[in-house]
């Protein structure tokens, strides 16, 4: 501000926890731009990967391209031969510039980020034998339950440690078959998977900046995200190994800035905004294709009207069958603000004062699915 006429010569204001506060960024640097023997004073915002005039009548954009893949990256020491696919493509570009000479300016970037990646699940599954009921193997006794004598509290181990096929219950023998084949004869870690690990980001950034008059602006700007994040299972279908959490995050917000130099002793910023937030975490559509599960295997369990009923299934000592738990999950926030700063100096003493109000909204929905547990003892 000039100290004689109280003209608003730049302004910078750092906001926090309200609706503009999204990935701050340092503060802009006081810049002199020179084009032959023509000058103007201009200030430049940055951040690690672009950057922006702001107020000049000149066009500034940049674009850009982060690649980052496998055939770069070290040998996971449980990986296969072939090492796992790793893809991360984070691009974009920004433009901004005048749209008015001297009154309008306008600012918009888009990054998008593609994710391609895999992980390395290690799983302990059960062999060929033990699907059959031959625990033989194991060192640990398998008890019969048949057996129990509450005289003594003992039971008796099954001979040689094997179940008789007859023995075992029909539910429990589709359910094990469920699983993949091994593909070792190792009792432990003997099945290695490498599910897709996926991500794609969508980010939109824009502002309009509107000079007034000499001491008044307004500003507007608006961001979006969207975030869909794929299932990542331990196992494959139809096993799947308790989880086929897909997510999907939409976020907006926008809001109105009225910056205003009303005196040389007096300067305030009025604010009002809005933001939303909505995420869903749901069954992967593999998952879905299964359908009612439990009415095919003949699992009895209360009525559901979820897409998939398919709970999880915990198996002491390997990993667990199962499409999950406690999914869908819905949630939609919002929040309103309607914020004011303002700043008086008279003589050596200075003071700034304001309002800040906001109005927060939720609402969120889960839906638990019904949960088994089988307890093979081994």
């Amino acid at each position: 501000m000039d100290a004689t006429t109280g003209e608003r010569k730049w302004h910078y204001q750092t906001v926090r926890h309200d609706l503009w506060d999204y990935d701050n960024p340092p503060a802009p640097i006081l810049v002199t731009l020179r084009n032959g023997n023509t000058s103007r004073d201009a200030a430049i915002n940055s951040s690690p990967r672009w950057g922006w005039y702001l107020g000049t009548n000149s066009f500034h954009g940049t674009a850009y391209n982060f690649l980052r893949n496998e055939k770069l990256d070290a040998k996971n020491f449980f990986d296969p031969a072939k090492k796992p696919p790793f893809k991360r493509n984070d691009y974009g570009f920004t433009f901004g510039g005048p749209a008015m000479k001297d009154k309008a300016f306008f600012f918009f970037s888009y990054e998008k980020l593609n994710r391609r990646e895999s992980s390395t699940v290690n799983n302990t599954i059960p062999t060929v034998a033990m699907r059959g009921g031959d625990f033989s193997a194991l060192a640990v006794p398998v008890y019969d339950p048949q057996t129990y004598d509450p005289a003594t509290r003992t039971r008796q181990v099954f001979p040689g440690n094997i179940i008789p096929a007859n023995r075992i219950d029909p539910v429990a023998k589709q359910l094990i078959g469920f699983y993949p084949a091994p593909q070792n004869d190792r009792l432990s870690q003997n099945f290695i998977f490498n599910p897709p690990n996926r991500e794609d980001v969508k980010r939109i950034n824009t502002r309009e900046d509107y000079q007034v008059s000499q001491n008044h602006q307004l500003s507007w700007m608006f961001n979006s995200q969207s975030d869909d994040i794929p299932a990542s299972t331990s196992l494959p279908s139809p096993a799947f190994g308790g989880n086929t959490r897909a997510t999907n995050v939409q976020a907006y917000s926008t809001g109105l800035t009225w910056a205003a130099v009303l005196s040389p002793a007096l300067v305030t910023t009025t604010k009002v905004g809005w933001s939303k937030d909505e995420f869903l975490i749901d069954f992967s559509p593999e998952a879905i294709a299964l359908g009612d599960v439990n009415a095919k295997i003949g699992l009895k369990t209360p009525p559901s009207t979820l897409p998939v009923t398919y709970p999880t299934i915990a198996v002491s000592g390997f990993t667990s069958l199962g499409a999950g738990n406690f999914q869908p999950v819905w949630s939609n926030g919002q929040n309103r603000q309607l914020k004011n700063d303002t700043s008086w100096t008279k003589g050596a003493h200075s003071i700034k004062f304001g309002i800040d109000a906001q109005w927060y909204g939720a609402t969120s929905f889960c839906m638990p699915l019904h949960a088994c547990n089988l307890q093979v003892p081994c």
